[in-house]
């Protein structure tokens, strides 16, 4: 069967040729692996597409990367929420938030690349436990890169703790510790 620039298909209707199967490691990029035409001229894939399946944005990822903290289920379960928690809430327990958000840019305009500053709240009534809950996460979370879905997470740095303890209103003395941890989160793909 005779090549052309854009592949032919063999007797088993597979792809081959230059864009076929055996020149994927050549290409050294994902995509389709081959296109063929439709009546009328119009082009179709064949092969499979790499598609980033997951999160498409930055706070489905973190929500993601929180939940994949080795150990960390084992003390708060799902207790993992955007945006905060109420007080009658159960502790200890996780809320999160993206304080800011920037995009970057060079003398070409935007590069594609956002730095967030995320917050990571740890709650709990024992201030051990919530020491504990913020090393754990610190020390999976801090230099993380790679992907989550279709965002992709340059680096993860930590930038320092606050100790923000409240006393509950109910008049019994009980007191809430929360530790916020702030980290710097460069990013690339995917919305806030």
């Amino acid at each position: 069967m005779p090549q052309n620039p854009f592949g032919s298909l063999s007797p088993d209707g597979s792809l081959v040729g230059p864009l076929g199967p055996e020149t994927l490691d050549e290409l050294s990029m994902p995509g389709f692996i081959g296109i063929g035409i439709n009546p009328y001229g119009s082009l179709k894939p064949y092969g499979s597409f790499s598609v980033a399946f997951g999160p498409r944005a930055l706070r489905s990822a973190l929500l993601n990367l929180l939940l994949s903290v080795p150990d960390l289920a084992e003390y708060v379960n799902s207790r993992i929420a955007y945006a905060g928690s109420r007080q009658t809430d159960q502790e200890p327990r996780i809320t999160y938030i993206v304080a800011s958000n920037s995009g970057g840019s060079d003398l070409d305009g935007p590069d594609g690349v956002n730095t967030a500053r995320v917050r990571v709240s740890v709650w709990s009534r024992d201030s051990v436990e919530a020491e504990t809950l913020v090393d754990l996460i610190r020390s999976y979370v801090n230099g993380w890169n790679g992907w989550i879905g279709s965002v992709y997470v340059r680096s993860c740095d930590w930038d320092g703790d606050n100790d923000l303890p409240e006393d509950l209103p109910n008049g019994d003395g009980t007191t809430v510790f929360q530790i916020v941890s702030d980290y710097l989160v460069e990013y690339e793909g995917g919305g806030v």
